[in-house]
């Protein structure tokens, strides 16, 4: 059909546009309603049970699944015959307008006559219309109980959420006991240099290990036992020997005896050199840090001295193992240090 310039052609316009409005609104609004009880309902459920919460997010989905299915509506095809007939019904001009559509592209025939004088009627009397009777119909109540729907997600959705607020400090215990749980595998990781104490590193990193998929609170009761086990398994005063590590530490970083970055890096690496040291002047030097560390490091001070005598009287062989001694027992005080260190801290951290 060929109606462009036309009086019909623009009647039918019209109503193809008030056709495709009424099924946009048609679309649109139980659209609104469905979506907006889907968000409500799942922003209910998040405060009930620990599901994701959308937030307002919810809501700006709902909106927009009401927006798609408003343009939907407004991109729908409509035939000009279809809009011919609603403008017939709206106008009630007895099918003219459809009559005058159908014919408009048709073969010409025998009743030529006839159709051409009801498609000028037609164009008569749609040059008469300037506008369609009545309005785009709107479902008012379904319309506000959509937005009332959607108001009522976004409120949800931006208030306080206590489900959220649980999950939020279950987390928060579990980043405190898993840190806790972390310094005691460290103190675990250091216990097991020592032959000593080696046995308690085992029986603490399987106690660790059991507290995977354990609840924030009873692992955390859990680390307070193993925090309680370690004290019990560690000399209760620390205090001379740490002094002691200290100052060891501080001497030999200021006069080294070998090359090392740390105590037990210098006295292994005196053990492995000792052929080409001045015998006399080692042996006093390692009877002075024996004399020391005495008081704090007992172990470590008889070991020193051991390997001043031993070097002394031309033994190197004996007194490389005696360094060798003296290298394990700083490191077990290291160890026995962190332990206590980690057994303080986990007893120290509160998980309420």
């Amino acid at each position: 059909m060929s109606t462009s310039e036309s009086a019909l052609a623009r009647v039918v316009g019209l109503a193809r546009r008030r056709m495709r409005a009424n099924r946009a609104v048609a679309l649109a609004v139980p659209t609104l309603v469905a979506a907006g009880l889907g968000a409500v309902a799942w922003t209910a459920v998040a405060r009930v049970v620990p599901v994701p919460d959308g937030g307002p997010a919810t809501a700006l989905v709902a909106l927009a699944a009401a927006v798609v299915a408003l343009g939907v509506g407004l991109a729908t095809r409509i035939p000009d015959r279809l809009a011919a007939w609603a403008a017939d019904h709206w106008l009630q001009t007895r099918d003219a307008f459809t009559t005058a559509v159908e014919y408009a592209d048709r073969e010409p025939g025998p009743h030529d006559e006839l159709v051409a004088a009801q498609r000028l009627a037609a164009e008569e009397c749609a040059a008469t219309i300037r506008t369609l009777p009545g309005r785009v119909r709107v479902p008012t109540r379904p319309l506000v109980a959509g937005v009332a729907l959607v108001l009522v997600a976004a409120w949800l959705g931006v208030s306080a959420n206590p489900v959220e607020a649980e999950q939020a400090e279950l987390a928060r215990q579990r980043a405190l006991v898993d840190a806790e749980a972390e310094a005691l595998e460290d103190a675990a990781d250091a216990l097991a240099d020592d032959p000593a104490t080696a046995d308690l590193a085992r029986e603490l990193r399987a106690a660790i290990e059991e507290l995977d998929g354990v609840a924030a609170e009873e692992a955390a009761a859990r680390l307070r036992e193993l925090a309680a086990a370690l004290r019990a398994d560690v000399p209760q005063d620390l205090g001379a020997q740490r002094t002691a590590l200290s100052g060891l530490g501080g001497e030999l970083a200021t006069d080294p005896v070998a090359d090392g970055d740390t105590v037990r890096a210098q006295l292994d690496a005196l053990a492995a050199e000792l052929e080409g040291v001045d015998p006399a002047d080692t042996a006093a030097r390692l009877a002075e840090l024996g004399s020391a560390t005495q008081s704090g490091l007992p172990s470590v001070g008889a070991h020193l001295q051991a390997a001043a005598d031993a070097l002394a009287a031309g033994d190197t062989a004996a007194a490389s193992e005696a360094l060798g001694a003296a290298s394990d027992a700083v490191g077990a005080a290291a160890a026995q240090q962190q332990a206590a260190a980690a057994a303080a801290g986990s007893a120290a951290v509160s998980y309420t």
